[in-house]
């Protein structure tokens, strides 16, 4: 049996043989091979764990209720609006209203409608002043003079005049109203009423006051 076993041993290929160290030796093909296997193992199972973890994680995240309520919280918060900031203003100024004057209707009675119905007396008629006006003084008055230009030329005519008469009789003023037609004529007729005549003054109610007399001369030859 010894030298069986022997001639069999010895037919074995050298490959096979055990090393020296006891064990059997690999090649460095078969150990690439082993590290290959083992890194795909391990990325399987990382793959799966990623998987289980999103599928736990991403129906809690989708979920429709959730979801709702976290959108009607965050569209409250988005509707409160923060107070405005406060400004340092200053204390309005106190404007006093208008005073407004409200009319008062008075109350109408019986009697007072009666009393205004009723006419009302008529007035006192003032009394009428009495005017005495100015005349001509003829004691103390003549004739203006007569142009000797307007005898030789035989110029007649009437001359109206306005004489102003003071209070103390004197002539104050003379104007011509209406005219002759001779310029000689109404100037001896102003001349006359002036220098010539006399008047005694007018008066108001007894008073002497100034007024206006109307003065007529006529020039004729004779």
């Amino acid at each position: 049996m010894t030298a069986t076993y022997a001639s069999v041993s010895t037919k074995l290929p050298a490959a096979r043989r055990l090393p020296a160290a006891g064990r059997w030796s690999e090649p460095p093909s078969s150990r690439l091979a082993s590290l290959v296997v083992v890194a795909v193992f391990h990325a399987v199972l990382i793959a799966a764990l990623v998987n289980a973890l999103a599928y736990r994680t991403v129906p809690q995240a989708l979920d429709p209720l959730k979801v709702r309520v976290f959108d009607e919280v965050k569209a409250r918060q988005d509707d409160v609006k923060p107070p405005p900031p406060k400004l340092d203003l200053p204390p309005p100024a106190f404007v006093p209203l208008p005073e407004v004057a409200v009319a008062v209707t008075p109350t109408t009675t019986a009697i007072a409608a009666v009393t205004a119905n009723r006419p009302a007396p008529p007035a006192p008629s003032p009394v009428a002043a009495v005017r005495v006006p100015p005349a001509l003084d003829s004691e103390h008055s003549s004739d203006p003079a007569y142009p000797p230009i307007s005898r030789r030329m035989s110029e007649e005519g009437l001359v109206q005049l306005l004489v102003l008469v003071g209070p103390d009789g004197a002539v104050m003023d003379v104007k011509v109203e209406r005219t002759s037609g001779y310029i000689r004529l109404d100037q001896a007729a102003v001349e006359g009423a002036r220098t010539r005549c006399r008047f005694k003054p007018g008066s108001v109610d007894g008073k002497p006051e100034s007024m206006w007399y109307r003065y007529r001369y006529e020039f004729k030859l004779t």
